[in-house]
């Protein structure tokens, strides 16, 4: 299995929790033009969202972001759960998103080189994530693979979705 290489992009990453209110809203907004990838989110269910994940990462004002829960989160999304109950010793990413403009610039890489550093420290085994075959998601499909996931099942959720999960081992 291929590792995740360091890429060499700036990134200048802040934790959301540190985020104002504002750049909350820009976020809000980036997530909100991905929402047939992810889901589409108000300013308050972000804010909650990032108070309770694993880790929580942005590029402000509105260049890109990643959530992430560990497998003890109070986090209620289906996709969460399901593989809640089927894996153990994990951070699931929720959601990652870079707009269009800058994506292809290693943005997305140093958000996931950041989660596994993180995760490593923390002793956790895997990272896990959902994407969207039905739709089909090519660009995420193409992006983790090409980092090393390795597929793990497929699921339709209740809302008509069929999306694939993917693992990485730490």
């Amino acid at each position: 299995m291929a590792k995740i290489k360091r890429t060499s992009a700036p990134l200048n990453l802040i934790d959301v929790n540190d985020a104002s209110n504002h750049q909350f809203k820009k976020l809000t907004a980036l997530n909100n033009v991905f929402a047939t990838e992810t889901s589409l989110l108000t300013t308050e269910k972000l804010e909650k969202m990032a108070a309770n994940a694993f880790c929580a990462l942005a590029i402000t004002p509105d260049i890109g972001m990643l959530i992430a829960f560990d497998e003890n989160a109070d986090y209620d999304s289906e996709n969460f759960l399901h593989l809640k109950s089927i894996e153990k010793d994990f951070v699931y990413i929720d959601r990652v998103m870079v707009n269009k403009q800058n994506q292809g610039m290693g943005i997305g890489t140093g958000f996931y080189e950041t989660l596994i550093e993180m995760a490593a420290e923390e002793g956790k085994a895997k990272l896990l994530c959902e994407v969207n075959i039905d739709p089909e998601n090519e660009i995420s499909i193409a992006f983790h693979e090409g980092m090393g996931f390795e597929a793990i099942g497929e699921k339709t959720l209740s809302n008509g979705k069929t999306v694939r999960y993917y693992s990485y081992e730490i």
